[in-house]
């Protein structure tokens, strides 16, 4: 015996009208309490959805219907429409942003660690961290690395953010017309102290760039007293092992310290840039700033001070 095939759109049809059937029984169960203010309300969706007269509305279920379509299609285009107009600016501004440096532009290597920032300089043979120098007017061509995990790049006043991906090249071109300060932060978590990864971008007028550059290329003066005294204790301890002062230690671990008193902060932003702030990183740098790579020195109070002193001299 041969099975007949099911009419499935007959099925679709009979489940219609149980549903608009239920629908109605609701509404007509509402007349009792709304009264007139719902015969109203199904003219009103009648008129709204440019139901003709001569159609009529024998229940507010079709018109309900219909003004529910009507929502769910206006919903969907009016934000595809919003998202269309913010994404050909962005495309726009990323393509801009990420493109190779134009002539006269001044080229720094960002070097994302956790946690905090490096800054190089190749063509002044200027090294820093977490303080971005820029001259005022001139265009910066940012070549963005990460040597470690992602981190991302973000100074909200200077541009967007561009992610340092370790194996990848990434750009951040910018130019910055307002001597000033601006501040920026790390914006993709990498750990436990992401939120203590910050940094500061200092635009300098052109004159006071150059000297600033003069300033990081000088040699380190002669230390006397106090200084002299944490310059010694800074020779024989492992500090040489993580950190550059140039002409005293080679070490590549951490930041350069060779200009390190020229600096406004510590740790990234976190902490300002005096004689007892650096001696109470020194004592224990994790305490201060959690995840911390540096480890405690196992220093005394006296040899805290000694080593900050001399570094705050490093100018």
């Amino acid at each position: 015996m041969r099975v007949p095939l099911l009419d499935l759109s007959e099925q679709y049809r009979a489940l219609s009208e149980e549903i608009r059937a239920a629908t109605d029984e609701v509404l007509a169960s509402q007349r009792f309490i709304l009264g007139p203010k719902l015969a109203e309300f199904e003219k009103a969706i009648a008129e709204y959805c440019h139901v003709p007269h001569a159609v009529g509305v024998s229940s507010g279920t079709d018109a309900l219907l219909a003004v529910l379509m009507a929502l769910e299609i206006g919903w969907t285009i009016a934000p595809a429409l919003v998202l269309l107009a913010i994404t050909i600016p962005t495309i726009q501004v990323i393509f801009r942003t990420q493109a190779a440096p134009g002539p006269g532009a001044l080229e720094i290597t960002v070097l994302g660690r956790q946690w905090w920032w490096e800054f190089r300089y190749p063509t002044l043979d200027v090294v820093t961290a977490n303080e971005l120098h820029v001259p005022a007017g001139r265009p910066v061509a940012l070549r963005l690395d990460g040597p470690d995990v992602i981190h991302s790049f973000w100074v909200p006043q200077l541009g967007g953010k561009r992610d340092v991906v370790p194996g990848r090249l990434n750009r951040l071109a910018f130019t910055a017309e307002t001597a000033g300060e601006y501040r920026g932060q790390c914006a993709e978590f990498c750990g436990t102290s992401h939120a203590n990864m910050g940094m500061r971008v200092i635009v300098d007028a052109p004159d006071a760039f150059e000297r600033w550059v003069a300033a990081q290329r000088a040699a380190p003066g002669e230390s006397s007293g106090l200084a002299a005294e944490g310059k010694a204790i800074f020779r024989r301890s492992a500090c040489v092992g993580c950190h550059t002062v140039r002409g005293v230690s080679t070490g590549a671990l951490g930041p350069d310290l060779t200009t390190f008193g020229s600096r406004r902060t510590l740790a990234a932003g976190m902490l300002p840039n005096t004689v007892e702030a650096v001696t109470a990183w020194l004592k224990n740098p994790p305490a201060l700033k959690p995840g911390a790579k540096m480890p405690p020195l196992g220093l005394t109070d006296a040899q805290a001070r000694a080593v900050a002193a001399y570094l705050m001299s490093l100018k």
